[in-house]
């Protein structure tokens, strides 16, 4: 223990005895750390985010793709809707669709982003509410007759000082008044990486806050950007993409001014949370990034290369470097 203190004070005195040496060696080893803490907390947040839902490793996602090379892209809520009824292989089909809505809470307005969802979106995903209660199908049954809404937990702090006494209150969306049935657990923002939504209303309630664009009943509007549901217990993904597409055929027989030529594209959630069609974008800018990261380290610490060598050769050599 002696000798390591005495190695510990012969080394402060050389550094202090070298401001210049010290102040590159701190300015060298504060960019590498930076260059790599940010990179690969960037990578963490776009690859390695823990998904929020109940059992992810069954969960899968379903794009709309088309025959002539479109890959995935949106579903109508008919189509949706078929889906969910007519395959034999996925349990809690949930839909969802990102918006922009003007909210009204108090004497201030706020423009914020949430999420039309189907009824069973909490539920079927297993995220418990931390106030109040989550959808139900019934408030995603009939349009417009369920005006409810589930907030985030930061709108919640943000906008209504956390108070518990949110649930029953009422506030106003795109001009339409809503009541708040229930306080989204802290973190939960929703399924999608780059995406955070403060609030969830029931996907019924599209037309009624958007009355410019009805899309409820048109198979031909196609807005619902996520589709997620859960294999069922010893099913497989390719067992579940051969009866997805078998039901896709049903529908583009049965409707085809809609649907002919629409596909499923099928994938694992833990590969769709950043949307496939810039995942690999993402991946190709990360790697360079690594690199360069790596890179830089090595480079800034390069010159101190010989002032180390030399001081281990001899301890005096540091003043003269200096």
């Amino acid at each position: 223990m002696s000798d390591l203190i005495q190695d510990l004070r012969f080394g402060v005195r050389q550094l202090w005895r070298a401001p210049g040496i010290t102040a590159a060696a701190l300015l060298c080893i504060g960019l590498g750390v930076g260059a790599n803490s940010a990179t690969f907390s960037f990578a963490h947040a776009i690859f390695l985010r823990a998904s929020p839902a109940r059992e992810p490793d069954r969960l899968i996602r379903i794009f709309g793709g088309w025959a002539d090379g479109l890959r995935y892209g949106s579903f109508s809520r008919p189509d949706y809707l078929d889906l969910q009824d007519q395959n034999e292989v996925l349990e809690g089909l949930v839909a969802f669709a990102i918006a922009p809505f003007h909210l009204h809470a108090g004497d201030r307005p706020e423009r914020i982003w949430g999420q039309t969802v189907s009824g069973n979106y909490f539920s079927a995903l297993g995220i418990p509410p931390a106030l109040g209660r989550g959808f139900r199908p019934e408030d995603d049954s009939a349009p417009g007759a369920r005006p409810v809404a589930v907030i985030g937990w930061d709108l919640w702090q943000r906008r209504f000082g956390s108070n518990p006494g949110v649930i029953g209150q009422s506030v106003r969306l795109n001009g339409r008044s809503l009541t708040i049935i229930g306080v989204a657990p802290q973190g939960f923002q929703g399924m999608d990486v780059g995406i955070a939504a403060d609030l969830w209303v029931p996907m019924a309630m599209n037309d009624d806050l958007f009355p410019g664009r009805p899309r409820l009943p048109e198979r031909g509007q196609r807005w619902i950007g996520g589709i997620i549901g859960r294999l069922k217990p010893g099913v497989t993904l390719p067992q579940a993409r051969s009866n997805i597409d078998a039901v896709m055929a049903r529908l583009a027989e049965r409707y085809p001014d809609t649907n002919k030529g629409l596909r499923a594209e099928l994938c694992a959630e833990s590969q769709a949370s950043l949307h496939p069609a810039v995942r690999g974008g993402f991946v190709a800018f990360m790697t360079p990034m690594f690199a360069v990261a790596v890179l830089g380290s090595v480079l800034v610490l390069s010159p101190l290369i010989p002032a180390l060598r030399a001081a281990r050769a001899d301890p005096a050599a540091i003043l003269r470097i200096q």
